[in-house]
């Protein structure tokens, strides 16, 4: 059974750190909730996925039409506690297993979940083993302490270390030694700094200016003078050629099996486009010795006490390759993608993971797209093996169908032998999500 909240970072938290300068917004929270409906591309035949929300009947169908076989909740996750504070604090929303250990579950859950099913989550949170137990689920988790520590951008500067690789970052503790090793570094040129447990598109900072670190030392004062404890990664913004990830496994026998590698065309600090990776890349990558290093983390993560999914970022730079930038021990957006690969692959078909950003200005359901998309001939079907086909349904059609405009990101696998057969997908894709009452303001796949 595949359930999980994305965004796990804001549950590994540790109460009191600083944050960075950052604006609130509860149109992306939402898109991020109903983000776990990707996980159906894990699902084999008789296997399960819990989201929060129920999936979309139509998109279910869909699916299933071609060729995911899952089983799927049709309640809502417990909503007594859809305007409460998470249980693990930190004013975050609850998260699948905050959800699940609520009382008002209980019942719904039961006669979803059979005893002894293996629960596989996106990531391990506070409450996952608790949930194992509550429901008699099989499944064996590291402590969470270590899953905090291992997801740190701290532990990845020192894995850098114990490597010995090249490690241009450092950590500040204090206002003070913010403001000097910032100094430092842009002397040089900008910077980035780091949240512990930032996220993609959240929790880091490019610094080009002076002014903008004395703004920010004077947040982060604030914060210190309530208490709050001082924790960030400086390192120089370094060019780059190409971001890739490398997806891998650590067994609890301590094993390591690499998955997948993905290259990614990001939007900014945030996911944009995961695609297969360029044969060059791969043979240039296994030259450097690139997978012995990432069996190597693996192994020394084993060390430390973790076992389970692991995605390294990593980066080819104009003179070079930046092998870890960081490490997320948990599944991953390239993780998903490998998945639909494998799907995909079973017909002889390639395709990329994007999204689509955009507003919905129309009142027409999901059901309705999907109609539109396959009379437009955008759409993949067992009769249509071209187009796009959409990972998600929520990300934009959240709620009932309203007049009033609605902000969101609609998930896609455009497909093609080749990257100008999926532009041409998605191109047509934005043409017929206008027609259908959406107004594109953002293809990542460009």
């Amino acid at each position: 059974m595949f359930c999980g909240t994305f965004e796990a970072e804001a549950y590994w938290r540790e109460a009191g750190l600083a944050k960075l300068p950052a604006v609130s917004d509860s149109v992306s929270a939402g898109i991020v909730e109903t983000m776990d409906e990707m996980l159906f591309a894990f699902c084999s035949p008789g296997d399960r996925v819990l989201t929060a929300k129920p999936m979309d009947d139509a998109h279910v169908e869909y699916l299933h039409s071609i060729g995911f076989e899952f089983t799927h909740n049709r309640f809502n996750l417990s909503p007594v506690l859809e305007d409460s504070k998470s249980t693990s604090g930190g004013g975050t929303p609850p998260s699948v297993f905050d959800r699940m250990l609520d009382e008002a579950a209980y019942e719904n859950l039961v006669g979803f979940l059979p005893r002894e099913i293996q629960l596989e989550p996106f990531a391990v949170l506070p409450g996952t083993s608790a949930v194992a137990d509550r429901f008699g689920l099989v499944g064996r988790y590291p402590a969470i302490d270590i899953v905090r520590k291992v997801n740190t951008k701290s532990y990845s500067l020192e894995m850098r270390d114990r490597l010995q690789l090249d490690n241009v970052g450092v950590v500040v503790d204090s206002v003070a030694s913010f403001h000097e090793r910032g100094a430092q570094l842009l002397s040089r040129g900008p910077f980035l700094v780091k949240d512990e447990y930032g996220v993609s598109g959240k929790g880091n900072l490019l610094i080009e200016s002076a002014s903008t670190v004395e703004s920010i030392g004077r947040y982060l004062s604030a914060q210190a003078a309530r208490g709050h404890r001082v924790r960030f990664i400086l390192e120089p913004y370094l060019r780059k050629s190409a971001d890739f990830s490398c997806q891998f496994q650590i067994e609890e026998d301590g094993s390591v099996e690499v998955v997948s590698v993905q290259e990614l065309e990001n939007n900014g600090q945030a996911f944009g486009t995961s695609r297969s990776p360029r044969p060059e890349l791969m043979e240039n990558l296994d030259k450097q010795g690139y997978f012995r290093l990432m069996r190597g983390i693996g192994s020394l993560m084993h060390a430390d006490g973790y076992h389970g999914d692991v995605c390294v970022d990593s980066m080819v730079l104009e003179n070079g390759l930046a092998p870890l930038v960081e490490i997320n021990a948990r599944k991953s957006m390239s993780l998903i993608k490998h998945a639909v690969d494998q799907h995909l692959a079973r017909d002889g078909l390639k395709g990329c993971f994007t999204c689509v950003a955009g507003v919905r200005e129309g009142t027409g359901d999901f059901s309705a797209l999907l109609e539109l998309l396959e009379r437009e001939g955008v759409l993949y079907t067992r009769r249509n093996p071209a187009g796009v086909f959409p990972l998600t349904c929520g990300t934009m059609y959240r709620g009932s169908a309203t007049s009033s405009p609605v902000r969101g990101r609609l998930y896609l696998a455009a497909l093609g032998e080749t990257l100008e057969e999926q532009r041409s997908g998605l191109a047509r894709v934005g043409s017929v999500l206008s027609k259908s009452g959406v107004r594109v303001s953002q293809r990542t796949l460009q």
